[in-house]
């Protein structure tokens, strides 16, 4: 008896043996499995997704108002294939100012003809408070060509901003959120542009902003994308009077996989 009950637990010994090795073996297929599936959703969601091409047309026409609900960078310039040759690795298509404003609404950036010395580059990149590329790529546009200026306006959110940088230095950063009435940015003295045209906006941490008095006072206002419109004519070209220019010209649509954008380049 004393036998048959040793071998029975040898038995249950290499049986519970057998199951455990063959838990191990399900539970090691299994990790892989999910391993792999994981991986794969990883480099699927990596995969650089590149915006359609709309129609383009390289046919010359007149320069053309883009402003609203919209983003772009002016630079000082006189050679537009220069900016162009800033998107290294990118496609470069050539479009005149109509199709290429399109190009700007649907995802691409729109490199236009020199302006009275200024190139725009038109895309839509939003705010720069959000750590996007524009920050980024106007303070090394003006570090190579010495001044550059962002502009953004969005109605929709009441988002407007204008920033004015020169030898890789921001000068003046201002940016306004009007859906939280927050002002996310104002860096540097205002401009002599700025002051020229009289505007005093509400500021929130002011001291005075916890009284109602403050906030219906007559002497301050809160930006609005006319007042984007308004720097910009100070600083560089105001794109509303864009549509009054005869000459015709092209400009070049680019695109890319991100807004990356090479630091280093030779133009």
């Amino acid at each position: 008896m004393e036998h048959i009950a040793d071998f029975a637990a040898v038995v249950m010994l290499v049986v519970f043996v057998s199951i455990g090795c063959a838990l191990i073996v399900f539970l090691r297929r299994n990790w892989r499995r999910e391993l792999l599936a994981a991986d794969d959703a990883l480099n699927e969601n990596n995969v650089e997704e590149v915006a359609p091409l709309p129609p383009l047309d390289a046919t010359p026409d007149r320069p053309q108002f883009f402003g609203y609900k919209t983003s772009w960078i002016a630079v000082r310039s006189g050679n537009a294939e220069d900016i162009v040759r800033v998107f290294v690795d990118a496609e470069v298509f050539r479009a005149n100012w109509a199709s290429g404003n399109e190009a700007a609404r649907q995802g691409l950036e729109f490199v236009t003809p020199v302006v009275d010395g200024w190139v725009f580059i038109i895309a839509p990149w939003g705010t720069i408070a959000t750590g996007d590329d524009p920050f980024v790529f106007a303070e090394e546009l003006s570090r190579q060509f010495g001044e550059s200026q962002y502009f953004h306006t969005h109605r929709i959110v009441d988002a407007h901003a204008w920033y004015l940088f020169r030898n890789g230095q921001e000068l003046r950063g201002y940016e306004y959120l009007g859906e939280s009435g927050s002002t996310d940015r104002n860096h540097g003295e205002r401009t002599p542009g700025e002051i020229a045209l009289g505007y005093q906006y509400f500021d929130e941490s002011s001291p005075e902003a916890s009284s109602e008095e403050y906030w219906e006072r007559d002497d301050l206002t809160s930006p609005s994308e006319d007042h984007v419109m308004e720097v910009a004519g100070k600083w560089s070209i105001d794109p509303r009077t864009l549509d009054e220019r005869e000459e015709v010209s092209c400009g070049w649509v680019i695109r890319r996989s991100t807004l990356g954008y090479e630091k280093e380049w030779d133009v």
